[in-house]
């Protein structure tokens, strides 16, 4: 089982930022005014469209291009309007993790179910075009496999489903309707009702880098309805990365990086409302609505005490059900397309259950190289690139794909053994 560091997110933007003057605006003895992109942190997207308006118009007047600033003053208004819609929502905890561990973190109720790193599933992906990585969403029955994969002939990132096959995965299909040619779309969780798809977007229609969005597939025209940007306070001008909605513990999961470090991100989870309720501005003033879109504080959203309590149970729950159930949901021996064990005392086969330990022990050793190789990879990206890392990160890439070829191999040989009559 693996651990992350506790520790809560108290997401306060600092009051201290650096302030650069605008040209022109500014004259002596006045204080230095905050760029368009600063006040646009700070949520205060109606004062950075002002400011937007005046560049343009300089800008025109002095015959130089407008494009960027355009596309900055669009921002800054769907900010405006985001920010007016600010839901309400009652937010539980939040964990302070590692990018890497995202998947471990976000703990779902048997049924919901999971995410994982698509890095562990390997081989497994026949045409897995190159450079796909990330978290994957695997439903409860394990037979379907959403994630994200590079687009070159887009230019960017698309999401992708593969089904179950006895080998392994069929071949990736994009999910129909959800490609975009100025779009980069990851980390994608499905719904149990398998038609309710959210994703972190950037392009088009985002705030920040990357945005949450929900999509939903239409039978009759078999493609995915044109997706909707959930808005604030799940979105920012950050990057917003991933939202999973657990039906069955009535919690949701809300991955961000807004003001986190590199390869940081905080985990927050919250009380999916049955209906959409938002602030009213004239009741609360317009920086009490600012703190509630930035999550500047989680015990202001606490409101309702007994339902507090009641989440906080839940939440004890389910992380104490998948922390007994973790060996069950992550050690899955697949037989055929329709027979899945979950226990060596299902076999059948003596031989098949000693290759089925073989293959086992062989994925632990892949799931302890791979997470070696995370570490090792977060410590070059901060400036920990001594030699000794290198040489170990090398030695561990040369090894993966033999390691992966024998856990594969013993699944072919398990799955022969239990089904030969």
């Amino acid at each position: 089982m693996r651990f992350v560091t506790r520790i809560s997110c108290l997401l306060l933007f600092v009051s201290t930022l650096p302030v650069y003057a605008q040209r022109g605006r500014s004259g002596a003895g006045q204080s230095a005014a905050l760029s368009a992109e600063q006040l646009m942190q700070l949520y205060r997207f109606e004062e950075a469209a002002k400011e937007l308006r005046l560049d343009i118009a300089a800008h025109r007047k002095a015959q130089k291009s407008t494009v960027r600033l355009e596309a900055d003053l669009q921002r800054a208004l769907q900010g405006a309007d985001m920010l007016l819609g600010t839901e309400q929502v009652l937010f539980v905890d939040s964990f302070k993790v590692a990018l890497s561990e995202v998947p471990a973190t976000v703990r779902l109720s048997p049924g919901a179910g999971r995410l994982v790193d698509l890095a562990t599933l390997g081989d497994s992906l026949p045409g897995l075009p190159a450079g796909a990585d990330g978290w994957a969403y695997i439903n409860d029955l394990g037979d379907r496999l959403y994630f994200s994969v590079p687009d070159t002939a887009l230019c960017s990132r698309q999401l992708y489903a593969a089904g179950r096959l006895a080998s392994g995965w069929t071949t990736p299909e994009p999910l129909p309707g959800v490609e975009c040619e100025a779009c980069s779309r990851q980390a994608p969780f499905v719904m149990p009702d398998g038609v309710t798809v959210y994703f972190a977007g950037q392009g088009p229609g985002s705030l920040g880098g990357y945005d949450l969005f929900v999509t939903r597939y239409n039978v009759e025209t078999q493609q995915y309805l044109k997706a909707e940007n959930l808005g604030m306070p799940f979105n920012s001008p950050a990057n917003d990365l991933l939202l999973a909605i657990d039906e069955a513990s009535q919690l949701g999961w809300l991955v961000t990086d807004r003001n986190q470090q590199p390869d940081t991100v905080c985990v927050y989870v919250f009380v999916p409302g049955t209906t959409r309720e938002v602030y009213d501005v004239d009741s609360i003033g317009s920086e009490q609505l600012r703190q509630y879109a930035r999550l500047h504080s989680m015990a202001a959203t606490q409101t309702d005490q007994q339902a507090l309590q009641l989440a906080r149970q839940r939440l004890q729950e389910v992380q104490a059900a998948s922390a007994q159930d973790e060996h069950r949901l992550h050690v899955r021996f697949v037989i055929t397309d329709q027979l899945v064990y979950t226990d060596l005392s299902q076999f059948r086969s003596e031989s098949a259950r000693r290759i089925a330990v073989q293959w086992q022990q062989r994925q632990k050793e892949l799931s302890a190289m791979q997470a070696r190789r995370d570490e090792l990879q977060r410590m070059v990206a901060q400036g920990r690139r001594t030699e000794p890392v290198v040489d170990e990160l090398r030695q561990i890439n040369r090894a993966l794909p033999e390691l992966r070829a024998q856990c594969n191999l013993l699944a072919k040989n398990m799955r022969i053994a239990e089904t030969k009559r």
